[in-house]
């Protein structure tokens, strides 16, 4: 990528590269676990944020990024799909919230209950009150594994930051 002299295209070269980065995250967790069947994203998700945050802030911006404990096994057809929807809201903060900022903050709040999983990404960077109407690649295709997971989505955005929360049943 550094080879590039277009700068859309080597943004478009490192989206590619974070994507296969976090499926093969999954993998490894596979190997590591010994277990192949279900992956604990809140271990995933512990390794893989600092990774996305770290090689993809801007230069010019210290961003703090924090994920919460605990243990979320989750069947492995749905965690690769949720590893990019991930990858996809993690990309999209590094690009627009912090363009104005010397610093911020994201944080992935994960919650277990009542059988369902419920993942939040919270930046506290310039918000974006159209969020809920925007049709870009990363929107598109957060929303397609949206669907392909029986997964919803809430995405608010204001002065204050941006939420975007993804919530699905566990399977039992």
């Amino acid at each position: 990528s550094s080879k590039l002299e277009d700068a859309a295209a080597r943004e478009v070269f490192q989206e590619c590269r974070e994507r296969i980065r976090a499926m093969s995250m999954i993998h490894e967790r596979l190997y590591a676990t010994g277990r192949f069947d279900r992956v604990d994203v809140g271990q995933y998700l512990r390794e893989m944020v600092p990774l996305i945050v770290q090689s993809n802030a801007p230069n010019h911006c210290r961003i703090q990024a924090d994920v919460s404990e605990g243990e979320y096994p989750v069947e492995l057809d749905r965690a690769v799909p949720l590893s990019l929807m991930a990858t996809e809201l993690l990309l999209n903060s590094m690009k627009h919230a912090f363009t104005h900022r010397t610093s911020g903050r994201i944080r992935v709040d994960i919650r277990q209950e009542d059988g369902n999983l419920s993942i939040a990404f919270i930046d506290d960077g310039e918000g974006d009150a159209d969020i809920a109407s925007r049709a870009g690649t990363g929107a598109r295709l957060v929303a397609t594994l949206a669907r392909q997971i029986g997964a919803t989505l809430d995405a608010r955005s204001g002065p204050e930051g941006t939420r975007v929360t993804v919530r699905m049943e566990l399977a039992q």
